[in-house]
């Protein structure tokens, strides 16, 4: 019996579809538009990532020129202090390092005349920029503007711990640098526990000091660079229940400052060099005006007492007035810079507008299968 056309139409719409007829249509429908899309999305995200460039740029602080040829080295920080990169800044002083991408934390290292200057580049940062300065064997603008000595006993020891902050203000700024740029004066039968450097606002670097020629005299191998460099170090020394301390220093001196325990007794050599200073923390703090080098310093401690522990709440000057002795204290790292909003804007963007042509081409490939269906 002969159908009619019309009947044949619609009991073939009746008819089961076949399994690779059904896989086809919903994968033209649903799973074509929406694979491209997500492989278009991948795609240009990991063209951006394996294409990302960590640019940088290094200037003279002493001249105010561009720093052209001097070696940069970029370091990787995940699990240690790698070297992925090497290269030369050009006549502008800029470089640039291809990287696998932006989102690890990285550190910079520009070498000007055997110096080595630091820059942190934090996760999501790609312009970097380094101050370099000329160097010097010797400088007359270099001052001690701060010197921290903190006693306290346990047992048969007294530990100590000493902090000296030293200003290099250089004009035009320039770094000093010669056999031994920065020494301290330890009494001789100190027994070094810890020491520490810390770059202007950068993070501390653990160094002890090294004995120099001199009994009693140890220097830092750390140039001194324009602006502020802290040291640090915490020693013991034997104690029978007093002590003598002579602070010598080679440079000049805008204040010391002597805490310890209120338990503890100080008592000057000299009359009148150091003044009794009130302390909000419960502790024995002594200071001076200022001291030139050679000034006599000495003074003695006696009995014993333990420094509290610094808390939560306490300034931080408060913290470093009760830095316990025995490590060195920790100071604040380099701030880490916000991450790159233009590479987020442009990363965004891309991703609208490969999914608004994702689906649009979603929206005409189903309107292009319902037209054979009709």
């Amino acid at each position: 019996m002969k159908i009619p056309k019309r009947r044949q139409a619609n009991l073939s719409a009746r008819l089961p579809v076949a399994p690779s007829e059904k896989y086809r249509c919903w994968g033209q429908i649903r799973l074509s538009p929406v694979l491209a899309a997500v492989l278009v999305l991948c795609l240009g995200v990991n063209v951006l990532a394996t294409a990302a460039t960590l640019k940088g740029t290094a200037k003279n602080g002493t001249t105010g020129k561009p720093a052209a040829g001097d070696e940069v080295v970029l370091l990787s920080l995940d699990g240690g202090m790698t070297e992925i990169g090497r290269g030369q800044t050009d006549a502008s002083g800029r470089f640039r390092f291809t990287v696998a991408d932006l989102q690890a934390q990285r550190l910079v290292r520009v070498v000007h005349q055997g110096v080595a200057y630091l820059r942190l580049a934090p996760p999501g940062v790609n312009l970097v920029e380094v101050q370099i300065y000329d160097v010097a064997r010797k400088l007359d603008e270099v001052t001690a503007t701060r010197y921290v000595q903190r006693f306290q006993t346990e047992g048969d020891t007294l530990q100590v711990i000493e902090e000296i902050t030293v200003r290099n203000a250089s004009d035009p700024p320039r770094t000093l640098m010669n056999e031994r740029p920065f020494e301290i004066h330890l009494p001789p039968e100190a027994q070094i526990v810890a020491g520490g450097v810390q770059i202007g606002g950068g993070q501390r670097l653990r160094s002890n000091p090294i004995p120099g020629g001199e009994k009693g005299w140890y220097y830092f191998p750390f140039p001194l660079r324009p602006g502020h460099t802290r040291f640090a170090v915490a020693y013991r020394l034997p104690y029978g229940g007093e002590a003598v301390i002579e602070p010598n220093i080679r440079y000049p001196l805008e204040q010391l400052s002597v805490v310890l325990p209120k338990s503890m007794k100080f008592e000057a050599r000299t009359p009148g060099m150091f003044q009794p200073m009130p302390s909000k923390t419960g502790t024995n703090m002594q200071i001076t005006a200022a001291v030139k080098p050679g000034q006599p310093l000495a003074f003695r401690v006696s009995r014993r007492g333990t420094l509290s522990a610094p808390q939560g709440g306490q300034s931080q000057a408060q913290r470093s007035e009760t830095a316990r002795p025995g490590s060195v204290p920790e100071v604040p790292s380099e701030p880490a810079r916000p991450p790159d909003r233009l590479r987020w804007l442009i990363l965004g963007g891309l991703a609208v507008i490969l999914t608004a042509g994702a689906v649009g081409a979603a929206r005409a490939g189903t309107r292009k299968l319902r037209g054979k269906r009709l």
